[in-house]
């Protein structure tokens, strides 16, 4: 009976390691997207304040 019970634990363990490994790449991912969107818009920003007249110091002070 010990055994029989060890053997579902184990089987168990491994599916709710399988279950966390999707959940951290899934979750690094949608962090990935967040973080590439906002870089996007930082950059289009920054663009449009060189076009409005701003020095790149200005810029770049503005990033930081």
């Amino acid at each position: 009976m010990l055994r029989q019970f060890v053997s579902i634990m184990g089987d168990g363990t491994i599916l709710l390691q399988i279950m966390a490994y999707i959940t951290l790449i899934l979750s690094g991912l949608s962090i990935l997207v967040a973080l590439s969107s906002s870089i996007l818009d930082r950059k289009k920003e920054s663009a449009l304040l060189r076009v409005i007249g701003a020095k790149r110091r200005t810029v770049f002070l503005s990033v930081i």
